[in-house]
């Protein structure tokens, strides 16, 4: 098989590859065989050293979807590494909401048993109880919301 043969079925078996590429790949053949030929080595051993068209073509094409295939990979691990981060950071803040809601609740139902104190000048037993357990709420739920951030700026740093 002489030199043009061999390029011209290299062009039509590699013919689904981007214009860039097989001309990329027809330059390096033309290259090697005209250097090759210049060496002495005949046509046979040529065709042997680098197998036919389609062998070629083959690899090639195998070798550039692999590629493919690892660009798609890395932007699905990409785009699960921010689902993850959203997802962290969506259930770290409904959380915290939470949280706010029972620690400003505490200290809103202390001030208004301070005002009801102040206003009608009568405590009872209960009203300590409920200043209490309100503090304690109150204080539980600053602790906890301080761990959670806490938890969340070490969990951040996985996804990132």
């Amino acid at each position: 098989m002489d030199k043009q043969k061999f390029l011209k079925e290299l062009d039509k078996a590699t013919s689904g590859l981007p214009k860039e590429e097989r001309e990329e790949l027809l330059q390096y053949y033309d290259e090697y065989l005209t250097s090759a030929l210049l060496e002495g080595k005949s046509e046979e051993t040529i065709r042997q050293e680098i197998g036919s068209p389609a062998q070629i073509a083959g690899a090639f094409i195998e070798a550039s979807s692999e590629e493919e295939i690892e660009k798609k990979a890395y932007k699905r691990m990409a785009r699960l590494g921010w689902l993850k981060r959203t997802s962290t950071f969506l259930w770290f803040a409904f959380l915290a909401c939470l949280l706010l809601l029972f620690f400003l609740g505490g200290i809103a139902s202390i001030v208004f048993l301070g005002i009801d104190v102040v206003l009608f000048q009568q405590i009872h037993v209960f009203q300590i109880f409920m200043a209490l357990f309100c503090a304690g709420i109150s204080y539980l739920a600053f602790l906890v919301l301080k761990i959670l951030y806490n938890f969340y700026l070490t969990r951040k740093g996985r996804f990132s």
